[in-house]
């Protein structure tokens, strides 16, 4: 009985990284699909377009990093509200941008 436990437990566990890793995939997918419109919209040089795909990689690092700290010092509750309040304010920020630095 324990032992089906821990084999369910890791299965849910599998299926919630994986799609994590899915949702991280889609998201790069579409920064590179909008790159045309981007580079068109911004004039971006070859480096800013660069910067616009890597700057996701950069998060994601600062993330997982981080990420344990805050969840054991704040509780996964608070976190996770954390987190949509950190994505909220970051696709206002994207909405409003008039230029690559703002």
């Amino acid at each position: 009985e324990q032992e089906r436990d821990h084999f369910n437990f890791l299965v849910k566990a599998g299926v919630i990284v994986g799609s994590g890793g899915l949702i991280f995939g889609y998201d790069i997918g579409v920064i590179a699909g909008t790159l045309g419109q981007l580079q068109s919209s911004f004039q971006l040089t070859e480096f800013e377009e660069g910067l616009v795909v890597s700057i996701i990689y950069a998060g994601a690092t600062l993330g997982s990093c981080v990420g344990g700290y805050i969840c054991d010092s704040l509780g996964r509750w608070r976190t996770i509200h954390l987190q949509n309040g950190v994505f909220i304010l970051g696709a206002i920020v994207a909405a409003a941008a008039q230029n690559i630095a703002t």
